[in-house]
Order: structure tokens, then C-alpha cells, then sequence
């Protein structure tokens, strides 16, 4: 039997293991600070994705309980959240603001969770594209509050768990 991954956010959202966070993807349209997929910006139409996944799955009982057995679905009431630290994904963006790619406010996506970038930049940008990147990185602004988006970003592991997405790949 093989656990099966199921990607219905696939490559988006904030990283939840917070002490690796620096850059926060952000819900763009909401009032406040929320991270990406947190459950109070949900849609109804998001929620219905949720909770139909829930309901067909059990459908299924050999797909069901291949879900259930992986651990880090607590017993099936979990949905998957690909991971995104500050590493390749975030990086990306930084660069593709940077080079003009998007023509948009990088301040209306992400946030930063602390004033120095180069604590958790090391070795991800490269040494020598540091200064060219630190222009962009200093226009993400710094959250409100870092610790009420970081602990936003924690509660949503009652609901998402984070996968490594090169693991739950290996027929692409």
C-alpha cells in the first residue's frame, strides 16, 4: 500500500514550521494580516473544497485508510499544505520582483516576520546577488505584528500539515 499525497493548494501558502519563517505569504484581499489559507479568509467555495475532499474520500476505503494511516493527517482530518520556507519558492519570487517579472506591489503579498533578511538568507541567495536582492527584500514590509501572523501561521496546523513536495512527487 502507498500513502497517498493530495494537493489541492499545491505550491502555495506559508511555511508552518515557524522558526524557519522569515517571508509570509499574506491573503492579499483580507482587512488584516492573515497568512495565505488561514480559515478565517476562507471562501465558501474553499470551505466546500474542504469539506467535499473530507466526505469523498471516505468513499474510498482503500484510499481512506492509506490517508488515515499517514501520521500526519491525524487520522484523516488534516488536509495537505506544500511547504514553503524561505527557501527555493519565496526566493523565486524575490527574484522575479526584482527583475520586473511582476508589476506589482511586492508589499500587497508577502510580509516579513523580522527586520534582518541575511539571518535567513544565508547560503539561499547567493553571496555575491545578496546587495542586488536586499533592495527587494527591504520593500516587503514588515508585519504589524509579527508574533500574531506567526502564531495565525501555527493554529493553522489544526487544519493543514506540512508535506516536502519533491517527497510526494516521484512519477513527475
Amino acid at each position: 500500500m502507498y500513502n497517498i499525497a493530495v494537493y489541492p493548494l499545491g505550491g502555495l501558502g506559508p511555511e508552518l514550521s515557524v522558526d524557519k519563517l522569515w517571508l509570509v505569504p499574506i491573503e492579499p484581499l483580507a482587512e488584516n494580516e492573515y497568512p495565505l489559507f488561514d480559515r478565517s479568509t476562507w471562501s465558501p467555495q474553499f470551505r466546500n473544497v474542504y469539506n467535499t475532499f473530507q466526505r469523498i474520500i471516505k468513499l474510498y476505503p482503500e484510499v481512506y485508510n492509506d490517508y488515515v494511516k499517514n501520521m500526519l493527517t491525524n487520522g484523516g482530518r488534516k488536509m495537505p499544505l506544500e511547504e514553503l520556507g524561505p527557501e527555493g519558492f519565496q526566493a523565486a519570487w524575490i527574484k522575479d520582483f526584482y527583475v520586473g517579472k511582476y508589476p506589482y506591489d511586492i508589499g500587497l503579498f508577502l510580509r516579513r516576520v523580522s527586520k534582518d533578511p541575511k539571518s535567513k538568507w544565508k547560503g539561499i541567495v547567493k553571496k555575491r546577488n545578496i546587495r542586488k536582492y536586499a533592495s527587494v527584500l527591504f520593500e516587503i514590509p514588515l508585519a504589524k505584528d509579527p508574533k500574531v501572523l506567526t502564531s495565525r501561521i501555527s493554529s493553522m496546523r489544526e487544519y493543514f500539515y506540512n508535506t516536502e513536495p519533491r517527497n510526494h512527487y516521484p512519477f513527475l
